[in-house]
């Protein structure tokens, strides 16, 4: 089969689902709606890779980088400056927001052209915003199937007027979608999809590659490779800094759970270099105890999972986060906010917990419970692992996926 995707290639989740596929033989040709470094071809696989800056996206590669404070400085300064970029940062997106849909017209003709070239049997855009509004513009006639990943709706669809409009239309035209989670399907009609179109859920941005987490060292290892003692409890927030995250009350929450349990280590992904949470730990008492972490790649995180004895993923918006798979499989005790995508996932006090993220408090009776409760965690662990292996390992999505199309195709037809 022959597939043209409309992806940001500098995606993990984008280049797992697209590599996933190409491992199994299918021709892929990729147009990346962001600037790409690098090769434009996937070495090794039948994947061809060309840009398509679409939604300003070559605008906001040149836009500059925010400078970050000197280690030096002061706590109140750092704190100043660090509200100040968050500002800023917040500002330029709500522009961009508006602005972007605008500029998808341009490279319709360009799109079109190479995906004529290469002939595709379906079209999949890896998201709503702005790769499926974008397919969707496309001249009609070839099978289009679009994903939704998390906060397609729930977050960007009404941002503005016009994301609205485009939401919609975007689910009028699609042949088929694949989601992360039951409840993304059931938006997705509500915004416009046609019931009789195939739909598929099919997690993990291309399955969660079990092997990883089979090769990683034992917790206590993986302990001291972090420089933690092997005897101390790990607290992971694998989800890094986002603005559906709740993380100044995450923090607040850990303040808590450090008065309660003085064997506790609290590690943060994607961190390092965050002067608002660096100071935000420091006011707290607790910057001692915590370790910011920079970004890692896929493999590496495995690694981070393993020293962890509970992840937490205080977020209010979400999919099912690639993060909750990773720390399921890799026998970690999932504490998660309460959306529907992640009740699809945990049921609370079986295998995981499930609390308010906005509620420091809740947030950190449940950790304590899952530091505390050796069966909970020793059962969740099986359970968890057993889950991965039947609903979201790379073979069984792959393959689910590929069942997908030749569903689209057949309807289409």
């Amino acid at each position: 089969m022959k597939i043209a995707f409309i992806a940001d290639w500098r995606s993990p989740t984008s280049q797992n689902w697209v590599s996933s596929l190409a491992r199994m033989g299918h021709d892929c040709l990729v147009l990346s709606s962001y600037p790409v470094n690098g090769s434009r071809v996937a070495a090794g696989l039948p994947i061809q890779i060309h840009e398509v800056p679409i939604g300003l996206a070559a605008l906001r590669r040149a836009l500059p980088k925010p400078s970050r404070p000197p280690a030096a400085a002061s706590a109140p300064r750092v704190g100043s400056i660090a509200v100040a970029g968050s500002t800023l940062k917040r500002a330029v997106g709500s522009t961009m927001r508006w602005a972007a849909p605008y500029d998808l017209t341009w490279h319709v003709a360009r799109a079109e052209r190479l995906i004529a070239e290469f002939d595709p049997d379906v079209v999949h855009a890896l998201r709503i915003p702005y790769e499926g509004i974008f397919a969707s513009l496309l001249p009609p006639g070839r099978p289009f199937v679009v994903s939704v990943w998390g906060l397609d709706f729930t977050l960007y669809a009404s941002a503005t007027r016009r994301l609205d409009r485009l939401t919609r239309a975007t689910m009028r035209r699609a042949d088929g979608l694949i989601a992360d989670c039951h409840a993304d399907v059931d938006r997705a009609v509500s915004w416009g999809l046609p019931r009789a179109r195939p739909t598929a859920v099919l997690p993990g941005g291309g399955g969660i590659d079990l092997t990883w987490f089979d090769k990683v060292p034992a917790r206590a290892e993986a302990k001291r490779r972090l420089g933690i003692d092997p005897q101390s409890l790990v607290i992971l927030n694998p989800r890094g800094s986002r603005r559906y995250v709740c993380t100044a009350e995450y923090c607040a929450a850990l303040s808590l759970v450090a008065r309660e349990n003085q064997n506790s280590v609290f590690v943060f992904a994607n961190m390092a270099g965050n002067t608002e949470v660096a100071h935000r730990l420091q006011r707290l008492g607790i910057a001692h105890r915590s370790r910011l972490l920079p970004k890692l790649s896929h493999h590496e995180m495995a690694g981070i999972f393993a020293a962890a004895d509970v992840t937490v993923s205080p977020s209010v918006h979400d999919g099912t986060p690639n993060t909750l798979l990773e720390s399921m499989a890799a026998g970690c005790l999932p504490v998660v906010g309460d959306i529907p995508s992640v009740r699809e996932w945990i049921e609370p006090g079986v295998n995981g917990m499930i609390c308010n993220p906005r509620d420091p408090a809740a947030v950190a009776k449940a950790v304590l419970i899952a530091l505390t409760d050796a069966a909970l965690a020793r059962n969740a662990a099986a359970r968890n692992r057993a889950l991965i292996l039947e609903r979201a390992s790379r073979g069984q999505v792959t393959a689910s996926a590929e069942k997908h199309y030749r569903a689209v195709l057949g309807q289409h037809h």
